[in-house]
């Protein structure tokens, strides 16, 4: 992980260098300056309470795209974005738009609500990714980073979480791949190959049941090592639990 530490940081100078080139215009945002993104900039830079708002016919790429630092937020109604990167305490809103590669969490929150991001690479120091809308091609969360997933389409062909990182799924996810887990559901359906240990899943195969808001999903976990925790938590209302080898629904009701 100290090679895509170093890869970040050489990604910025590089960005930093390559901003003045090309005679595309660039921004720094610091104070509580506020910036409207309705046309075409190289990229982007925000400090301290800083905004930038992205907007249709807005478009930051070319040079790496925005780069949010402090507390400064970033919300992306519309438009195009190559890139970002949420750095120390600084928010990114997804609200609309095209986040078009990968964009990086180092501390910052990041909600996507609606549009679409090509992929999500979170690598700790208190890290966070909100996901209740929209569209999500690609997620890894690294060192003691968290996610949670209620709603939107995250398909997680390449979906991880390690180094302690904690996910909470509870809508939109199609498939998964990681090593700590929490399914908060209101029915559980365990396919060929897992079992129930406690709440624990062990094995690998298909997961599925239904969402609290009455949502068919369906999860393949095709890698389940021996240290990573997957937990399958039912509705406390209900506890409906568990369907072993997609048999019978078996219900057990709160009295």
């Amino acid at each position: 992980m100290k090679r895509q530490t170093g890869y970040f940081v050489a990604l910025v100078l590089t960005l930093a260098a390559g901003a003045a080139q090309g005679g595309i215009p660039s921004f720094v945002l610091t104070g509580n300056q506020q910036l409207t993104v309705d046309m075409h900039y190289s990229d982007g830079t925000l400090h301290d309470q800083s905004r930038a708002d992205i907007v249709s016919g807005g478009r930051v790429a070319e040079y790496g795209g925005l780069h949010a630092f402090d507390s400064s937020t970033v919300n992306v109604f519309d438009g195009y974005v190559w890139s970002f990167y949420a750095v120390n305490s600084s928010t990114v809103n997804v609200f609309g738009g095209y986040v078009d590669g990968p964009f990086f969490a180092w501390g910052g929150t990041v909600n996507v609500s609606g549009g679409r991001v090509a992929w999500a690479w979170l690598n700790g120091g208190g890290s966070t990714v909100n996901i209740s809308g929209g569209q999500v091609d690609g997620l890894i969360a690294n060192y003691s980073s968290t996610v949670n997933i209620s709603g939107g389409y995250v398909d997680v062909g390449a979906f991880g979480a390690w180094k302690s990182s904690a996910v909470t799924v509870s809508g939109g996810l199609e498939t998964c791949h990681t090593s700590q887990v929490n399914f908060s559901a209101r029915t559980f359906i365990l396919g060929s190959g897992l079992t129930l240990d406690g709440q624990r899943i062990l094995g690998t195969g298909i997961l599925g049941g239904e969402w609290f808001d009455g949502t068919n999903w369906s999860v393949e976990i095709y890698q389940n090592d021996p240290n990573a925790t997957i937990l399958a938590t039912p509705e406390p209302a209900t506890l409906c639990l568990l369907v072993l080898g997609g048999s019978a629904l078996l219900r057990r009701r709160k009295a």
